[in-house]
């Protein structure tokens, strides 16, 4: 039965949990720092000096000669250890309980001006829909800055930004704040730059950094700082304040390398992408990518070639620099055995010799590792559970299965290395697309379309468009007749053709079907010279999709509650009356449920997947405890909770409870993958053990 909540709102929550993504066009390190309460903190350093400030909590950093200070009642000061566990390159953070919250960024910046940063801010901020509402130079703390707001969406969810950007001393800053959009007043949003200020000294920023949990990924582990690919083959070792970053980090310094690090002293950043390009000319392949970094430079471009080895292998090494852009890069390709193995580094040309010597550096941290080590990794990563784990508003993927509710649409990935895109990530490489998949490192790659069709479309009608668009905007050669297939157990019909990018032959296939009125195009492609290594993997491809007549993000079986979306149901008696209570707010990244009876007693589960790679379990689970605690002040007040661990579902869970005349409220928290739950339970007079009812009706799916 769908009735009202009787639930607390979860609204204050649900917006401060979009702001998971950096607002910084690159990487850069994380630092240790020290917890604040009613003290100045200055990061990186163990003194303490008392505030004098009579709003209360501040954080000072001694590196970047700032402060930030908390407005008052409603904000929540963030330390760096705390802040970049959700935005990795920021130094310090506030949140609000409203939603809102704040970072502030620092990176060197020699030789730029405030306009050419904040257009590398901007444009590296990954949006959907990105809309620049307004932008104007302007004067903030006595300095040039630019004032900035645009808008756009993460994971599905339509967020606002504020931000403003100034150089000191040949450093950039950047305060930003955010918000899920209509949620914040200007006021509140105005209160962050308000309650930002410089302090006086020469800005020392330290080495230090802080490496993130051990974590397995798609082909790969990074395991004590050491990142091994059993793909590649490829074993990074970093040194001389190299580390080694994975997930959203490394991809949005390069969304296709292998191999990712930056340096942040001197401030640099290098790839390595590995690519399977069989026959191809190496000069032809070498100078297209050389051309990609040129594009990507402002001014007359000045290169400069010299030897150099990329694992172990004698290469040439060119060196693009120009005097209207900041940034300096290191180009090497190397080849063997009809793979191209580029490396890319590049730093501030500010650092000169310094910079190019920590590229070489990188360069020396990549070293092969040998076929019984890549053998047993391969092993061990491919006798794990499915470590990808996204959802959005009408998708998901979770235990390798991606389930599309809106098309009725299911893929089960076949047995390899599948590093899969689902949502706004496949729209990355596609705008119409909801899924991409890529194999054994960009060997192979699948883009899967799923639409809406005019009554009457037939199948014939509907392939022949996809695939002449296709073959007219990639200039497809050799093409065959469509030929009849099947698409999982249903009749489907395909084509392929032949195409050329960077002198390397690619191979081109569009499988489409049609059921009732949704029409699916899968897009297969990849080096030719890998056809016949992968055909089976491609043909498994097509077998493990499925077209269902029905497939819901819920469902009811009895009085169970199937949550098919973040992979849980829970069991309870019929009197107890379900309510979807999930905030617009959070639809694209988890759910609210409840149950209650009468209005008085509930069960509630909040599930959020919005973990990324290498972010700790304990950290995730102080976050929902602080976002709970938040949410339900009106019903806590300054109660603190019992806390305890314990295992349940087979997990580490904490167990918190608050207790006084009139409340009783109960949560369970814990990870499941990239997905945190809270199992939650009130019981105004503690007659019935409502939690105990909770932990017996839940249990996970696959």
């Amino acid at each position: 039965m769908h009735t009202r909540s009787n639930a607390p709102s979860l609204l204050a929550l649900c917006a401060l949990l979009a702001a998971s993504s950096a607002c910084k066009h690159s990487g850069k390190d994380k630092a240790t720092s020290t917890d604040v309460v009613d003290t100045v903190v200055v990061p990186g350093d163990d003194t303490h000096v008392k505030s004098e400030e009579p709003k209360g909590e501040m954080l000072e950093s001694s590196e970047y000669r700032f402060r930030l200070t908390s407005p008052g009642p409603g904000w929540q000061l963030q330390d760096r250890q705390q802040i970049q566990q959700i935005t990795p390159d920021a130094q310090v953070g506030l949140a609000h309980t409203k939603g809102v919250m704040a970072v502030v960024i620092v990176e060197r910046a020699a030789g730029m001006t405030v306009q050419a940063m904040t257009d590398l801010i901007i444009n590296g901020m990954p949006l959907e829909n990105k809309q620049i509402v307004a932008r104007e130079d302007d004067e903030y703390l006595g300095l040039p800055a630019v004032r900035y707001q645009l808008t756009g969406n993460i994971s599905d969810i339509p967020m606002s930004y504020s931000g403003r950007v100034f150089l000191r001393e040949g450093y950039a800053y950047q305060i930003v704040a955010f918000a899920a959009k209509g949620v914040a007043e200007q006021s509140l949003i105005d209160e962050v730059f308000d309650n930002f200020s410089l302090t006086e000294g020469k800005i020392e920023p330290k080495s230090e950094h802080q490496q993130r949990v051990d974590t397995d990924g798609v082909g790969w582990r990074l395991k004590g700082g050491v990142f091994e690919s059993a793909v590649s083959g490829l074993r990074v070792t970093p040194t001389e304040g190299w580390r080694a970053v994975v997930g959203a980090e490394a991809r949005r310094i390069n969304a296709d390398a292998e191999v990712v690090m930056v340096n942040n002293s001197p401030e640099a950043y290098f790839f390595v992408l590995p690519e399977l390009i069989g026959s191809a000319s190496p000069e032809v392949y070498r100078a297209d990518r050389l051309a990609q970094n040129i594009t990507a430079m402002k001014g007359e471009i000045k290169q400069e070639t010299y030897p150099g080895k990329i694992l172990g292998e004698e290469v040439q090494m060119t060196q693009l620099s120009s005097s209207d852009f900041p940034w300096v890069f290191q180009v090497g390709v190397g080849f063997h055995d009809g793979w191209a193995v580029q490396a890319t580094g590049w730093y501030s040309s500010s650092f000169g010799e310094e910079g190019k010597k920590a590229i070489h550096t990188a360069i020396g941290n990549v070293t092969r590792m040998s076929a019984a080590d890549v053998a047993k990794l391969r092993e061990e990563l491919l006798a794990q559970p499915d470590q990808q784990n996204q959802v959005g508003a009408n998708h998901s993927l979770r235990g390798g299965v991606y389930e599309d509710y809106e098309h009725g649409v299911r893929w089960t990935k076949p047995l390899g290395f599948w590093e899969v895109y689902a949502g706004h990530a496949a729209r990355d490489v596609n705008p119409i697309a909801q899924l991409y998949a890529r194999y054994q490192n960009s060997s192979a790659h699948m883009l899967l379309v799923a639409e809406d069709l005019p009554p009457g479309t037939s199948a014939a009608e509907y392939h022949s468009a996809a695939f002449s668009g296709v073959s007219k905007n990639l200039n497809l050669k050799a093409k065959k007749r469509a030929v009849r297939a099947t698409i999982g157990s249903g009749a489907a019909l395909l084509s392929d053709g032949m195409t050329e990018a960077a002198g390397i032959e690619l191979y081109y296939r569009v499988i489409t079907a049609v059921q009732g009125s949704h029409g699916l195009q899968l897009h297969l492609w990849g080096p030719a010279a890998g056809i016949s290594q992968h055909e089976k993997a491609l043909s498994e491809v097509a077998k493990k999709l499925e077209l269902l007549d029905t497939l819901t993000p819920t469902s009811h079986k009895g009085d169970r509650f199937i949550e098919h979306r973040l992979g849980y149901s829970l069991d309870l008696p019929s009197q107890y009356r379900y309510v979807d209570a999930t905030p617009a707010e959070i639809a694209g990244i988890g759910s609210f449920a409840t149950w209650g009876v009468d209005g008085k007693d509930w069960v509630g589960i909040l599930a959020l997947c919005m973990i990324e790679e290498g972010q700790d379990e304990e950290w995730s689970l102080d976050f929902m405890e602080g976002r709970i605690k938040e949410s339900y002040a009106q019903l806590l007040g300054d109660k603190s909770a019992a806390r305890s661990e314990e295992d349940l579902f087979g997990l580490r869970a904490r167990h918190l409870v608050w207790t006084s005349p009139g409340v009783h409220l109960d949560a369970y928290l814990f990870r499941r993958g990239k997905t945190i739950f809270a199992l939650m339970a009130t019981d105004a007079d503690q007659g019935t053990d409502m939690i105990g009812l909770a932990k017996r009706g839940f249990s996970f799916l696959n």
